[in-house]
C-alpha cells in the first residue's frame, strides 16, 4: 500500500519503510507564492548515476524515477491516474504502428519536441539508444537474453521522425509496446556520441565497438558525480527538469528546461534531500511545513503511523502515491 502527503496547507507525503507508505508535502497557505519544493529521499536510496543505460549497480528508483526520467524522458511515458496505461501526453511518439504480421513496428516522433540545447530529439537519438544497449545488453540492468534488445532484428531509420524495429517474430502489439518498446530512452547523440572527453563526436555508435567505447566512456563520466554540474554531457536534456547540482551524499537540485515540450514546472527550484535515517526525516517533519527548511514531500515509517494524526494537525495531508 502506498500513499503520498501533499500539503494543502503545507503538503507532507509520508512513506511506510515496511508497508510502503508515502506522505507527500503540498503546499500551505502560503502555496500560492512557494517557488520552490523539497522531497525527502529514502535512507539509502540516493541518486547517484545519471546515465540512462545502467548496470545493476544503479538500477533503482532513485536513479531511474526519481533522477534520470526528471531529465531524459522514456519514449513511451506509462501510468494515468495510478492506472498501468498508455499515457499518451507524457509520451514523446505516437502510438507505434504494427505491421499486418506482427513483425515489425514503426515509431514516429511527435513534432516540436527539442533538446535542451534547441536541437530536435529524432530518430536518430532512438537509434543511438537501440545500438548502445544491443552492443552493451550485458552490462544493462534490464536486460533477459532473448527479449529486448535481441528480438530487435533490424533497425530502420526512414526519416528524421520515423524509425521502424523489424521483430525476430511476430508480436501482439500490446506485449512488445508495454514490454519492450517502454524501455526506450532517446539519447543526444549529437552530445553523447563520442569515445573520450576531448574527443569528436561522431557515429561510433553504428559499429559494435565503437558502441561499446561510447557506452565505456559515459560509464566512466556518470561515475564521477562532482563533475555533473559542470561536464557538458548532462546539460542537454529533453526533460521538465536540468541539472542544478548532486553532491555525493545524494542532495539533488534541479531547475526547470525551459524548452520542456509539456507542461512548463510552476516551481523555480525543486530539491531532493537526503536522509540517513527516517528518524531524521520524521523530525523534520514534526517542525511544521512552514518552517525555512521544511519538506514538502516525505514519508512516514510504519513503525510511527499512529502519529499521523498529530501530522495531519500540523497542516500535512495524506494521500495514495498512485503513481508509486
Amino acid at each position: 500500500m502506498t500513499w503520498r502527503w501533499s500539503r494543502a496547507r503545507g503538503v507532507v507525503a509520508v512513506l511506510g519503510l515496511v508497508a510502503t507508505l508515502f506522505a507527500a508535502s503540498c503546499g500551505n497557505n502560503s502555496s500560492a507564492t512557494k517557488t520552490t519544493a523539497t522531497f525527502a529521499e529514502l535512507p539509502g536510496t540516493i541518486p547517484n548515476y545519471i546515465f540512462p543505460v545502467s548496470s545493476g549497480k544503479y538500477f533503482n528508483i532513485a536513479n531511474l524515477s526519481q533522477f534520470q526520467s526528471l531529465l531524459y524522458r522514456p519514449l513511451y511515458w506509462f501510468g494515468d491516474k495510478g492506472q498501468v496505461a498508455f499515457n499518451p501526453t507524457l509520451s514523446l511518439a505516437q502510438q507505434p504502428r504494427y505491421a499486418a504480421d506482427g513483425k515489425s513496428v514503426t515509431i514516429t516522433l511527435k513534432s516540436g519536441i527539442a533538446w535542451s540545447d534547441g536541437q530536435a530529439v529524432t530518430t536518430r537519438d532512438i537509434e543511438f539508444w537501440q545500438n548502445l544497449v544491443t552492443a552493451n545488453k550485458t552490462m544493462w540492468a534490464a536486460y533477459s537474453p532473448g527479449e529486448y534488445p535481441d528480438n530487435v532484428t533490424s533497425t530502420t531509420v526512414n526519416s528524421p521522425t520515423s524509425i521502424t524495429f523489424d521483430l525476430s517474430q511476430a508480436y501482439g502489439s500490446y506485449y512488445f509496446t508495454y514490454n519492450e518498446l517502454s524501455q526506450i530512452t532517446p539519447l543526444p547523440q549529437h552530445v553523447w556520441d563520442k569515445e573520450s572527453a576531448t574527443g569528436t563526436i561522431g557515429d561510433y555508435d553504428r559499429t559494435s565497438a565503437g558502441a561499446q567505447a561510447v557506452y565505456k566512456f559515459l560509464d566512466s563520466q556518470s561515475s564521477n558525480i562532482t563533475t555533473y554540474p559542470t561536464n557538458p554531457l548532462w546539460q542537454v536534456v529533453d526533460g521538465p527538469w536540468k541539472l542544478k547540482s548532486l553532491d555525493t551524499t545524494g542532495t539533488l537540485k534541479l531547475v526547470p528546461n525551459t524548452t520542456y515540450f509539456g507542461t512548463k514546472a510552476k516551481l523555480t527550484e525543486f530539491d531532493e534531500v537526503e536522509f540517513t535515517k527516517a528518524t531524521d526525516e520524521l523530525a523534520l517533519i514534526k517542525t511544521g511545513p512552514d518552517t525555512s527548511n521544511s519538506i514538502d514531500y516525505g514519508y512516514l515509517p510504519e513503525a510511527d503511523l499512529s502519529q499521523k494524526d498529530a501530522i495531519t494537525s500540523l497542516g500535512y495531508t495524506f494521500q495514495p502515491w498512485t503513481g508509486w
